[in-house]
Formats: structure tokens, C-alpha cells, sequence
């Protein structure tokens, strides 16, 4: 069995196992993500996901952003190389006692030579080692090998998580007042349904920046979004007080927001639980995206 129970960094920071006595594995060096500039972290997440189940393409302004919405560990965070090449990446993002696999990607010349469980089995000893209580990470559903490989070496399928659509259209006109996105932040830590996923929680949603924007209707239901082109704008949250809801609010914030942004689909991530309102949303004229993910996690003591 491949295993990282000795492994050892020495002092020029290659990586020797004395488990393991794959070539490939034992060529392996590390430099952390802190070290390194966001070109050159964005070079090689594209090396490290060419091919990847959904078409990927990273720029550095991207990845910058990106990361800084997660809480990434630049510190935890690593690329893995041989020689000069690239053959790894693992980007762990932390918030308190959790901390998530924000990626993990294997460049296609270092595939299937057992790089990808090595890895994951570091970042678990060394999630360990920093006394981190939980480990989380999500993980395309339609992606079996990526699966087997959290399993193997001990994550566990916690939910499902989906993605919607809505085509673009002209909407009806709603009276939308634009607010500062944070308060909208403070809404969904306030009202908003508890242990939302990563992606989803008020943390996150705090750290999206512009263009992001916000929008309150009568004063009791708030939205938050991000056009990202002239076509589609992102839809973060919906979110209407407890006491106002059942009363169409939320359908017509989505009327409201589409006749703001005429002509651009609407789309969630796909980080909304499976069972977070389905109903609500394909009745406010949503379908199910194709893909979608399990959320997969790891107590670790």
C-alpha cells in the first residue's frame, strides 16, 4: 500500500519517503504558494488541470481574486515540481479549525504514477500537524477517479451539491435598491441557512469585490451578484427573511435582477446543496446545470 508515514523534508526541500519507492515520487520538490507570484502560480494550476473534466484557464488577475475570496494559506499551499517542471498543485485555504482543498491538480506527464495520493496524503498529515480539526473539499461528481482517490485516503461523501441556470431574458421591471454588498454579507450570516458550503458562506461572500453588487427589495429580501460578462451574471444568494417568505419575494427579486441585467443567464456556482430550495428555484425559471459536485470531508481529530 502507498502510504506517508515517514515521509521527510529535507534541508534543499526535496521530499523523500521512505515508503515509497516510485521514481517520480521520490524527484518530487516543493515550494510554497506563498513564494511564488500569481503568474506563476496560474502557469502551473493550468499545467496541473490540462484536460480537466471542465475546460479550466487560469490568469493571474483570476487567481489572485479567486484565492483571496477562499482564505488561501499561501504558507500551507504548494507546488509541486520535478526538476523544473511542474507536476503537482495543492492549494489548502483555512478559516479557523476547518481548512479546504481549494484545488489539487497533477500534470498529465506525472498521472497515475501515485503523485496524487502522496500529495493528499501531505496535506492530511500536515493539516494534522497544524492541530486543524477538519478537512473539506468538494469534488466533481462526474469525476469517478478523483473520488476513489479522497476515499482512499480517508475523505467521506458529506452532500451533494448542484448548480442552476436560468436562459437569458428581459425580466420585469422591480424595484431594486442597490446596497453595499457587505450588508447583504451580514444578512446571509444573520438569516441565512447554517453551514452553508465554502463557497456560499458570508466569509466568502464578504471577500467577492467588484463588480460585485447588491440589491434589497422591500426591505426584507436581498440578492447578491457578479456580471462577469455582457452575457451571464453570477447569482451568489437569494436571501429573504424568515418571517416574509412564501410571498414571492424571491421570484421577483430574479424578475427584478433580470430586467437590470437584460440579455445576460443567470447562473448559481455549483456549490448550492441539492436540497437548498430546489423547488423555489426551478419555479423562478432556474434548470439544473450538467455538473455537479459532492462535498466530501474529514474529521481529523
Amino acid at each position: 500500500m502507498i502510504g506517508l508515514a515517514l515521509a521527510m523534508i529535507n534541508g534543499d526541500n526535496r521530499v523523500r519517503s521512505r515508503t515509497m519507492t516510485n521514481e517520480c515520487i521520490d524527484r518530487l520538490s516543493r515550494r510554497r504558494v506563498m513564494d511564488l507570484s500569481a503568474a506563476e502560480l496560474a502557469d502551473a494550476m493550468n499545467l496541473c488541470f490540462e484536460d480537466y473534466v471542465i475546460p479550466f484557464r487560469l490568469t493571474p488577475e483570476l487567481a489572485d481574486r479567486r484565492f483571496r475570496r477562499d482564505s488561501l494559506d499561501g504558507e500551507a499551499s504548494t507546488v509541486w515540481r520535478v526538476g523544473d517542471d511542474p507536476a503537482a498543485v495543492t492549494l489548502i485555504a483555512r478559516r479557523g479549525w476547518t481548512c479546504r482543498l481549494a484545488a489539487m491538480g497533477v500534470a498529465k506527464p506525472f498521472r497515475r504514477q501515485g503523485v496524487g495520493r502522496f500529495v493528499m496524503e501531505t496535506c492530511v498529515n500536515e493539516a494534522r500537524a497544524r492541530s486543524d480539526r477538519r478537512f473539506v473539499l468538494e469534488v466533481i461528481e462526474q469525476n469517478p477517479a478523483a473520488i476513489g482517490l479522497y476515499e482512499a485516503v480517508g475523505f467521506s461523501k458529506s452532500r451533494r451539491l448542484v448548480g442552476y441556470q436560468r436562459s437569458a431574458g428581459l425580466g420585469d421591471p422591480v424595484a431594486l435598491l442597490s446596497v453595499d454588498p457587505s450588508f447583504v454579507c451580514r444578512q446571509v450570516a444573520r438569516h441565512g441557512p447554517p453551514d452553508l458550503p465554502w463557497e456560499l458562506n458570508a466569509m466568502s461572500l464578504g471577500a467577492l469585490g467588484p463588480p460585485t453588487r447588491g440589491f434589497e427589495l422591500a426591505g426584507v429580501s436581498w440578492s447578491l451578484v457578479t456580471p462577469v460578462s455582457h452575457e451571464k451574471l453570477i447569482l451568489w444568494t437569494v436571501l429573504t427573511l424568515p418571517a416574509n417568505r412564501r410571498h414571492g419575494l424571491g421570484r421577483r427579486m430574479i424578475e427584478g435582477l433580470q430586467a437590470e441585467f437584460p440579455g445576460h443567464a443567470i447562473v448559481t456556482p455549483v456549490a448550492v446543496p441539492d436540497d437548498l430550495s430546489p423547488g423555489f428555484m426551478r419555479e423562478a425559471g432556474f434548470e439544473d446545470m450538467a455538473i455537479s459536485q459532492f462535498e466530501m470531508a474529514m474529521n481529523l481529530g
